[in-house]
């Protein structure tokens, strides 16, 4: 297998669900509190607990992967800045997560099994805001073959979506 190296952006890298905190601006300009907000947040919250419930056993560091950040109003997972080395970090989380290719248009294989079409799907139901979801992962793979990649992998209902743009040193 190749050597593979997922370097993730250092800017922002993460897909994230929070509920609109305000509605729209009045008549004075000003910001009115969303009342059902906080409502919408703990919900979404415990459908984060069931989903971590469901799926804790299919790798040691799933449950913390997934961060609820109470002071911001949104749950989260974040990769910013990561690096993922592969073979040696086949096993990781993050590994097996991006491992996903619906459509197969990444081109550079992992040579990792990705968890299974359920999971995927129930994660976009979880992170899913009308039909899309905030935010995506983004960063470079290169390794031992000519140039490197620039990449944007966005999770839909079926899975993670690739694009890609080779770029050459």
């Amino acid at each position: 297998m190749a050597k593979v190296i997922i370097q993730m952006d250092n800017d922002e890298s993460f897909i994230q669900w929070g509920p609109n905190w305000f509605l729209p601006r009045d008549k004075d300009g000003k910001l009115p509190p969303n009342p059902n907000a906080q409502s919408e947040f703990d919900e979404r919250v415990k459908h984060l607990k069931e989903f971590q419930n469901k799926y804790s056993n299919i790798h040691p560091n799933f449950t913390d992967s997934l961060k609820v950040d109470d002071e911001e109003g949104c749950f989260m997972i974040d990769l910013t800045a990561k690096e993922i080395l592969l073979p040696e970090q086949s096993e990781s989380f993050e590994a097996k997560l991006l491992s996903n290719d619906v459509g197969n248009k990444r081109g550079v294989g992992f040579g990792v099994s990705c968890f299974d079409d359920g999971f995927y799907s129930e994660l976009f139901n979880l992170f899913n805001d009308d039909g899309d979801v905030d935010g995506e992962f983004r960063g470079i793979i290169s390794g031992n073959f000519e140039g490197y990649y620039e990449f944007s992998a966005i999770l839909k209902n079926d899975g993670f979506h690739w694009e890609m743009g080779k770029e050459n040193y």
